[in-house]
């Protein structure tokens, strides 16, 4: 189970549980203004705010399960500082006002939308290819060692060797043909270089 699904469920539990503060306003009225609570509708508000950030989290980990650290902190800090930025203002109402309020309030909105952001483009939905590193980015060229053994009647050999179906498109072999002065030919479904030197 990733991190942020393990806080999102924490998250859930608390704003549920949290239902009871809730709850005791309609039973015992009295006991708001013994404990200084000015404007209950933000309790309530934090109260729905932790519920709809703790899915936001489960949701996130779910979809997303290797988000990057940087954005998965962002998101972290941002559903987690909304709904307790409505505690304070349950008993000071007024902090509204306050200067440095106002600033953490912004850096937990932008935090929340720059972290959501991030996972959202950072989405790969189950049904794209995986993309894979070329062989370029791994530093290393192809193998051509041992290529026409491995072919079978109903594969596809590639000139580094590799046998795949005839779905694959060889994006390696592509650029390793474009660098020697090759031709690309596109078939169906797959694209074959040619070596056009004498």
């Amino acid at each position: 189970m990733s991190t942020l699904i393990r806080i999102g469920l924490l998250e859930l539990a608390f704003g549920a549980m949290f239902g009871w503060v809730i709850a005791a306003d309609h039973a015992m009225p009295q006991l708001y203004g013994r404990i200084g609570c000015v404007s209950p509708r933000r309790l309530l508000q934090a109260h729905i705010d932790y519920v709809i950030m703790g899915v936001i989290l489960i949701a996130v980990g779910t979809a997303v399960p290797d988000l990057a650290t940087w954005a998965a902190t962002l998101v972290l800090t941002g559903t987690l500082l909304n709904p307790t930025l409505f505690l304070p203002l349950a008993f000071h109402e007024k902090l509204t006002d306050n200067l440095g309020y106002r600033i953490v309030s912004v850096i937990s909105f932008l935090a929340t939308s720059v972290g959501l952001v991030s996972a959202a483009l950072s989405y790969q939905p189950p049904w794209a290819p995986a993309i894979r590193p070329s062989a370029f980015q791994r530093g290393r060229p192809p193998d051509h060692a041992g290529a026409n053994k491995h072919a079978g009647s109903n594969s596809v050999l590639s000139r580094s060797g590799r046998v795949a179906n005839s779905a694959e498109t060889f994006v390696e072999e592509d650029l390793f043909a474009v660098e020697r002065g090759e031709r690309i030919v596109s078939g169906v479904g797959i694209l074959v270089s040619v070596d056009t030197r004498p």
